[in-house]
């Protein structure tokens, strides 16, 4: 399977457990999301994220809106968080179909000068990577990274 990753980086002033904190908080994501689709958690979030958590959020683009369920596949306090998207609610095997599989990563690592925080779309695992490739996805993430890099470099400013 062909690798699809779209990654961005920033080195942020503070330590890799700061950071962690708050991207293992549910509640947070809607105020770091550099897309602008996170509109908030559904449901009751889990507190704190950890291996094997299932959270949903709601969300909306293009005047559409819908639930995404995240499962958190990979999880090594503090330096590594990635979750897998799987849509939920209504329509759900449709969306599961076009958009299911993808992967969304932050790894940390510490530095003299503060915490190196690489943020990855991966969508190799994608159930229909044609289809996010058609809607220009990978170009859109990349420039959403670089937005939720920069609220999370402002967050610790």
């Amino acid at each position: 399977m062909a690798e699809r990753v779209v990654a961005g980086r920033r080195l942020i002033k503070a330590g890799a457990a700061e950071i962690f904190a708050v991207l293992a908080d549910p509640s947070e994501h809607g105020a770091l999301d550099g897309s602008g689709f996170i509109r908030g958690t559904h449901g009751t979030p889990a507190p704190r994220l950890a291996l094997g958590t299932v959270f949903e959020m709601r969300m909306q683009q293009a005047g559409s809106r819908y639930r995404i369920a995240n499962d958190v596949v990979e999880f090594n306090e503090p330096y590594l968080i990635t979750w897998q998207v799987h849509p939920s609610g209504r329509l759900k095997r449709l969306r599961e179909f076009l958009v299911g599989g993808h992967r969304w990563r932050y790894r940390l690592s510490e530095t003299a000068e503060g915490t190196l925080v690489e943020e990855e779309w991966d969508y190799s695992e994608s159930r229909s990577p044609w289809f996010l490739t058609l809607l220009r996805f990978p170009r859109r993430n990349a420039a959403s990274i670089e937005r939720t890099l920069d609220k999370l470099q402002k967050r610790f400013a």
